[in-house]
């Protein structure tokens, strides 16, 4: 049976308490205000992104947001765009050719670029051929549901291929109901209410106060469990040499 103390609507009642609100006398606008901070704090959290004693920027890939089957992504002839999956927040790794396909050797890896290096490549040669390097980029905007992207790819397939990726997923809105419970281990809620006090902390004016320096500790010591629960997450040691794209 769930834990009732690890749903959203404790969590909200938790942010409603240390903001000094008794819970049964919370009003709808209260409530709806904690909410917005825990789906802050939680997004905040599922990027499991931190400064490390040098003042690095460090990130930690959630195990729990790593998906599970083969996804694939499939492009056309002549194609050199596709929509990636509505739930992608970040590469984990560069897409693959998979290890059937002999167009260009099994497993070769495509190279990231940046968006404008892909137009300027695109600009110079039109040519299709055997795709060598990729990027992402945003793709539509609805105010209602957000942003979709895509992947492009150069110099565009003379043939129909199928790519095999690895992305993080994105974890998703919570709302305010005892039956809705937060993706991740036991005890992520408590992680995500340490980073509302983090956060709300910072809006009181108090920088890298007590707060900040609880969810910091409490943050690395949930890394540490997921890295034993599962080999396969990972740290990236510096944001500014990701090349995969909607990663911080």
């Amino acid at each position: 049976m769930p834990d009732s103390l690890q749903s959203v609507a404790a969590l909200v009642d938790s942010i409603l308490t240390w903001q000094g609100i008794v819970v049964a006398d919370a009003t709808a606008t209260q409530r709806a205000y904690a909410l917005a901070v825990a789906n802050d704090s939680y997004r905040e959290v599922m990027r499991g992104a931190w400064l490390d004693e040098d003042g690095g920027e460090q990130q930690h890939v959630w195990s729990f947001l790593i998906g599970t089957d083969i996804t694939t992504m499939a492009f056309a002839e002549d194609a050199y765009n596709a929509a990636l999956p509505s739930d992608y927040d970040g590469m984990i790794e560069a897409p693959q050719y998979p290890y059937s396909a002999t167009a260009a050797g099994p497993g070769l890896e495509l190279s990231w670029v940046s968006p404008a290096e892909l137009l300027r490549r695109r600009r110079d040669d039109q040519t299709s051929g055997t795709p060598e390097v990729y990027t992402i980029r945003p793709k539509t905007f609805a105010a209602a549901t957000g942003s979709t992207y895509e992947m492009a790819i150069d110099p565009p397939t003379d043939t129909a291929v199928v790519f095999v990726i690895r992305y993080r997923q994105l974890a998703g809105l919570l709302t305010d109901s005892v039956d809705v419970y937060l993706r991740g281990p036991a005890g992520v809620v408590d992680l995500v209410l340490f980073c509302a006090r983090k956060r709300e902390e910072l809006w009181r004016g108090q920088v890298n106060g007590p707060e900040a320096q609880n969810y910091y500790v409490a943050l690395r010591r949930f890394v540490r469990h997921d890295q034993e629960l599962y080999g396969d997450s990972d740290v990236v040691t510096s944001f500014t040499q990701m090349d995969s794209g909607l990663s911080v």
